[in-house]
């Protein structure tokens, strides 16, 4: 893990945080493909009312996929800070004060679960993502759950 001449864990660049997160993109459009593939079979009109099975196979399928690969997410966040997208760039959440795995609740809940609560708040998206640009490369939900992200 590169440290700086504090001995802490180096920021993540702004670069690598947006690598990350259009990784995170990309990824999850790969995962809903199944779900694209069956809404345009669902949409096509057909000599029967009922779905096609193929189609049902696929909602199936695609709902299986982004089920695992969000609790794949989970279980990376919580045991080492990362999302795959983290993962690729080589970068981490950390706690603020230690630089440690800041857990299930730091990671997940608040710095996820709890900004998607607040995020009905109007502009308050824009407001999130603005904050990234001041010195500690923080955005209010790393303000939120005590939190940076650095590099591995």
């Amino acid at each position: 893990m590169p440290v700086n001449y504090l001995g802490r864990a180096n920021l993540a660049t702004l670069g690598q945080r947006f690598g990350a997160f259009l990784a995170d993109l990309g990824i999850m459009i790969v995962a809903c493909f199944p779900l694209m593939l069956a809404a345009g079979m669902l949409d096509q009109p057909s000599d029967t009312s009922e779905p096609s099975t193929l189609g049902l196979v696929l909602i199936g399928l695609g709902c299986l996929i982004l089920f695992g690969l969000a609790l794949y997410n989970i279980i990376l966040l919580s045991t080492k800070g990362q999302t795959l997208g983290k993962k690729i760039l080589g970068i981490r959440i950390a706690n603020h004060e230690n630089d440690n795995n800041p857990g299930f609740v730091k990671a997940f809940l608040l710095r996820i679960v709890v900004n998607q609560l607040i995020a009905v708040i109007p502009l308050y998206g824009l407001v999130d993502i603005c904050a990234i640009f001041g010195q500690e490369r923080r955005c209010i939900h790393d303000l939120i759950a005590g939190t940076r992200v650095v590099q591995c």
